[in-house]
């Protein structure tokens, strides 16, 4: 199971816990978000940090904002292209995803062209797909994102098959059961899953308090994860 890791922090406030993010396995997936999106600056404030946890193998995505199907494709394309531009992203993270094939659609289209860019794409409803087949249409899908005390009781087979996309996001998790909540997960089938001890109104603010625990529970002994359809791409602004 990867770590995908919501870094809703700048490394020029917190470059302590962007090089901790370094000593994640290789395949885990760590969301950049400057400002809701791409900002202005952004190259000079998250370049040489973006660079540095790539170089040890962690996929790195820029975060976008649909608006539950409001923002336009047109700004949705050109922040993608500003992530991959100026920082070389692995993928957009796209937020806040309607649950509904028909809604998803034009968003599926739109990832067709960023994976001819080089780019992966994420998406997160927060919850399951009303309509299933949308999730092949993406490399990773949020189905969670919630506080643990709701997490607790989903009950165990909500998500039984494993899927190496499905993605849990869970908050307000106790440092002492860190582990309780990442073998949950496992339960689940989620192939990527985050917990953390933070609270509303962001609880992505900083890495949890049991981070080293969550980074050595996410490893299996000699191997690295596996990332289905994705090879590492050359790093921006290196020889």
């Amino acid at each position: 199971m990867r770590i995908g890791v919501p870094a809703y922090f700048s490394p020029a406030c917190s470059p302590e816990d962007w090089a901790c993010l370094e000593a994640l396995p290789a395949g885990s997936i760590a969301i950049v978000n400057p400002d809701s999106g791409p900002a202005p600056g952004m190259s000079v404030e998250y370049g040489d940090a973006v660079r540095a946890v790539r170089r040890h193998g962690v996929l790195v995505y820029g975060y976008i904002d649909l608006a539950y199907g409001v923002s336009g494709l047109g700004s949705v394309a050109r922040a993608a292209a500003a992530y991959r531009r100026r920082l070389g992203v692995d993928g957009a993270f796209l937020d806040q995803a309607p649950a509904d094939a028909a809604a998803l659609a034009p968003y599926h289209r739109l990832g067709r062209g960023l994976r001819a860019m080089g780019m992966r794409t994420a998406i997160n409803p927060g919850r399951p797909l009303v309509d299933d087949r949308a999730g092949g249409w993406f490399d990773e899908v949020v189905t969670f994102e919630g506080h643990w005390s709701d997490y607790r009781r989903v009950p165990v087979r909500f998500d039984a098959t494993a899927d190496a996309g499905r993605w849990h996001l869970v908050y307000g998790v106790p440092e002492r059961e860190t582990f309780e909540a990442m073998a949950r997960a496992r339960r689940h089938g989620a192939g990527v899953a985050y917990v953390t001890d933070g609270h509303m109104p962001n609880p992505w603010l900083g890495l949890p308090a049991a981070w080293r625990s969550l980074v050595g529970l996410s490893r299996a002994p000699g191997r690295a994860a596996t990332v289905p359809g994705w090879r590492a791409p050359a790093l921006v602004g290196e020889p």
